[in-house]
C-alpha cells in the first residue's frame, strides 16, 4: 500500500511539472528603421527543445497596440506551455506615423472615388510595412534558431485584426 502512495505520488509530481512548465519572457531588439526601434517578446517553457515557433502580430488598425498587450499574454502563455516558442513582434504602425504627422485622407483633391482610391494606395503602403517588419523579425528568428531550440521548418505566423492582415 505504502509503495503504491508514493509511485501515485511521484506520477503527480511529475504530471504537475509537466503540465504546469514555467514560461520565460525575454525581449530582443531585432531591427532599426528610421526613428524605430522594434522588439520582439520571446516566450517559451524553461525546458523547451526543438520547438515550433509562432509569430505573433498583434491587432489595432495600424494605428495602436503592442507586442504585449495584456490580452495576448494568456495565449502566449498557453502556447509556450504545449511545447511551442512564441514570438511577439513590434511592427511600424503606419497610420500612426501619419496622424502624428497631421496628415489625412482629406489632404487629397477630387471626389469620392479619389479619395478612396488614394486612401487604398496609402492602405497597401501601410500593410507592406507591416509585412517588411514581419519579414526582418522573421530573419531574426531564422538566425536564433539553433540557440533558442526553434526547428526552422516549424514556424508559423498568426496574429489579431491588422496583424493578421499582414500575416495573410
Amino acid at each position: 500500500m505504502r509503495k503504491a502512495v508514493s509511485s501515485l505520488s511521484v506520477l503527480l509530481f511529475t504530471v504537475t511539472l509537466l503540465s504546469g512548465q514555467a514560461v520565460r519572457k525575454e525581449t530582443y531588439l531585432y531591427a532599426v528603421k528610421d526613428t524605430d526601434s522594434l522588439y520582439l517578446d520571446r516566450y517559451r517553457a524553461v525546458n523547451a527543445a526543438g520547438s515550433p515557433c509562432v509569430i505573433f502580430m498583434f491587432g489595432g488598425g495600424f494605428f495602436t497596440g503592442s507586442r504585449d498587450g495584456k490580452g495576448y499574454i494568456p495565449y502566449f502563455e498557453f502556447l509556450a506551455e504545449n511545447g511551442y516558442t512564441v514570438v511577439s513582434i513590434d511592427y511600424r504602425l503606419g497610420f500612426k506615423s501619419l496622424a502624428e504627422r497631421g496628415a489625412t485622407t482629406q489632404e487629397r483633391s477630387g471626389g469620392k472615388i479619389r479619395q478612396a482610391k488614394a486612401f487604398m494606395a496609402l492602405f497597401l503602403d501601410v500593410v507592406n510595412m507591416a509585412v517588411e517588419d514581419l519579414f526582418d523579425a522573421t530573419a531574426f528568428v531564422l538566425d536564433h534558431a539553433g540557440d533558442w531550440g526553434v526547428d526552422p521548418g516549424r514556424i508559423i505566423a498568426n496574429g489579431s485584426s491588422a496583424g493578421a492582415i499582414s500575416v495573410l
